[in-house]
């Protein structure tokens, strides 16, 4: 008996490129000249890029049209624009497009994956069919055994029973079954090795999956003064391409030296790779509009509480409101309508802001050298430089909320250049300790960044004292009293700077009365720092292998017959 096992399967293989550069031949006046192009550069901005294709064509004397074909039914037709230079004279005329539909993917990438999936999944098809006939054997064979049972037992019953005969019928039988069994075994195996495959090309096609089955034909008609190369651009917006500011801040605790190098993080998916092509990076955001609407005028009329009274009698109040007040709510359809004496007034509409950019700039990082960007979605990150700065290490205890104290670069922005926001990954000595997060900052700007504890800095903090007013004494007011005290001690040999920030009460009544006792607070502090309420901040030198202790004592005095909350 023949039985056929799976050994392999072959995997699918597809093209992977859309377009290639080369010289178009030259054609006949008047003919369709079609632009072999390729993709050379992208500016990109935070939800969309433009991109650039070139290609060089032979245009013969007088007119012709050169047409681009394949390109991204994902491309936003009013950003086409063309231009070209050319050993002769040569005009363009009005740029047209059209969508043309096609049977397969538009993305090459997500067209081989299609294909190798759908092979795959024949040939599992093609698997289970051959153990479906191998358990159809197994079964004929083992009824073709349960008959050969029944005539043994007739041969005994009629002494007619050749034990030699029967042996080996049986271990033929058992022989076939087990070959059976072990073919079916591999055919398993191989099916488990094609659900992995399948398995790894379906997360990677839903990664880059546009569906997207159509494509643009973009055509430039042209005349040309005498037969001429014409070297031509194509220029158009497409979305799904991003890009975000990403940093590294190395610290050098020995020398004080920060280093803060940005990174462009680009991602696209726009179904086709990006092939050492010139990327730009620009923090313009031209989807967010370039001009501010008009402004409608402020409507407004006076109050007359006899027409609500009126309209009550007559009809419902809702309608006279409406009516009497119709021109403001035509440019505030948002109006707060609130009770006043019995009668409905209309309060003032608040217009909402326009979505603008205050940041005051615009800037395009223009990377030099050729990169390449894949069109699955995932990050490729690009170097664009980095920032000059001042550089000052401080120790920041905190010893409300820890008793670890901070390893922080106080940065200070030079050049001409704002840094964007955007995360940073910070090192401290090539060590990696974390990340962060960087705001805005434009030159001159200062920014805290923390670079981990500091473990040669020991800190404790001790309540002195925490003291309330008996409630029983005949007093007007009630009165709470703490005093704090934090011991500092510098482990390390080198000097630091340390900054130790504390926080006292609040008030948000004037009936709440806050003082910070001076005989029990050291001095030197500064009140309201980083403009937060109440936020104190001591600032001083502490030398190597030496110690220092900051005191905090306040007292907060309120009405007898209130409660106090936020303490």
């Amino acid at each position: 008996m023949a039985i056929t096992r799976i050994k392999r399967f072959l995997p699918i293989i597809g093209f992977s490129t859309l377009l290639i550069c080369a010289s178009a031949p030259a054609t006949a006046a008047g003919e369709e000249i079609i632009a072999e192009s390729r993709l050379t550069a992208a500016t990109i901005y935070s939800n969309r890029a433009t991109l650039t294709r070139k290609a060089s064509v032979s245009l013969p004397a007088g007119a012709s049209t050169i047409t681009f074909n394949g390109l991204p039914a994902s491309l936003l037709t009013d950003s086409l624009r063309s231009e070209g230079t050319g050993n002769a004279p040569v005009t363009f005329g009005a740029l047209t497009h059209r969508q043309v539909p096609q049977t397969a993917l538009a993305a090459p990438r997500e067209q081989e994956l299609t294909e190798q999936i759908e092979a795959l999944e024949d040939r599992k098809k093609l698997v289970e069919a051959e153990r479906q006939a191998l358990a159809s054997q197994r079964k004929f064979i083992e009824s073709l055994g349960q008959q050969a049972g029944e005539r043994a037992s007739e041969a005994i019953a009629a002494l007619r029973f050749d034990t030699a005969e029967w042996l080996e019928a049986a271990t033929a039988i058992g022989s076939s079954i087990g070959e059976i069994v072990k073919a079916d075994l591999a055919l398993a195996g191989d099916i488990r090795t094609i659900d992995r495959a399948l398995q790894k090309l379906r997360a990677e096609l839903s990664q880059i999956r546009t569906d997207r089955r159509n494509f643009y034909t973009v055509s430039i008609p042209v005349e040309a003064a005498a037969p001429a190369t014409l070297e031509v651009k194509l220029h158009y917006q497409v979305p799904h391409v991003s890009w975000r500011p990403v940093y590294d801040a190395r610290l050098e605790t020995s020398g004080g030296v920060l280093t803060l190098t940005q990174y462009g993080a680009v991602r696209q998916n726009t179904g086709e790779d990006w092939d050492n092509i010139h990327l730009t990076l620009s923090t313009a955001q031209p989807q967010r509009g370039a001009s501010l609407p008009d402004l409608p005028p402020q409507w407004v009329d006076l109050y007359d509480p006899s027409q609500t009274l009126r309209a009550r009698r007559g009809g419902s109040a809702d309608h006279a409101v409406m009516s009497m007040a119709s021109p403001a709510m035509e440019s505030a359809p948002h109006a707060v309508m609130a009770e006043d004496n019995g009668g409905m007034r209309m309060e003032q509409a608040a217009f909402a802001a326009a979505a603008v950019n205050t940041d005051g700039f615009v800037t395009e990082y223009i990377i030099p050298a050729t990169v390449n960007v894949k069109a699955d979605g995932s990050e490729s990150k690009v170097m664009i430089g980095t920032f000059d700065t001042e550089n000052r290490m401080q120790i920041h205890v905190k010893p409300q909320i820890s008793t670890h104290a901070y390893l922080v670069s106080r940065v200070t922005l030079q050049g001409d250049a704002p840094l964007l926001p955007g995360a940073v990954s910070l090192f401290r000595d090539g060590s990696y300790v974390g990340q962060s997060r960087l705001p805005l900052l434009r030159p001159g700007q200062e920014q805290d960044i923390g670079f981990g504890i500091d473990d040669q800095i020991a800190v404790n903090r001790h309540i002195i004292k925490d003291e309330r007013s008996d409630p029983r004494l005949l007093s007007r007011e009630n009165q709470l009293e703490r005093h704090f005290a934090t011991h500092i001690e510098n482990r390390r040999r080198q000097d630091v700077d340390l900054v130790v920030l504390e926080t006292t009460p609040a008030p948000r009544h004037d009936r709440i009365k806050v003082d910070i006792l001076r005989n029990q607070t050291t001095q030197g502090y500064e009140t309201d720092a980083d403009d937060i309420k109440g936020l104190l901040r001591w600032q001083t030198p502490l030398q190597g292998q030496s110690e220092t202790r900051v005191n905090l004592g306040w007292k907060i005095t309120w009405p007898r017959d209130q409660e106090l909350s936020g303490l």
